[in-house]
């Protein structure tokens, strides 16, 4: 009997360790220029919202990381900041602010 238990024990064990991390995927976010709809940026966050990767409109990359906010979402490095909510967003390369919309 008490092999049994030891046996099934084992086996519970090991099951719960071989479970796959419930790891939720993101999608990406698409916004336009809320003055010119020919800019855009894609926003790529990790699963958590702790990281992301944006994409500007001319194709470069940065890497971000979350940053308090009294609303919505904000994303900072050196360089570059964007932070949205309810449908629209700002970013920001170091200079003027660039308003932005959701695309869907």
């Amino acid at each position: 009997m008490k092999k049994i238990l030891l046996v099934l024990g084992v086996l519970l064990m090991v099951t719960g360790c071989a479970k796959k991390s419930n790891v939720e995927l993101v999608e990406s976010i698409n916004f336009v220029g809320a003055n010119n709809a020919n800019y855009r940026i894609n926003l790529t966050p990790s699963a958590d919202y702790e990281n992301a990767v944006m994409i500007d409109n001319e194709g470069k990359k940065y890497h971000l990381i979350r940053a308090k906010s009294a609303s919505g979402i904000r994303f900072v490095n050196k360089n570059a900041e964007i932070m949205f909510k309810s449908g629209e967003g700002i970013v920001n390369f170091g200079g003027n602010d660039i308003f932005l919309k959701y695309q869907k």
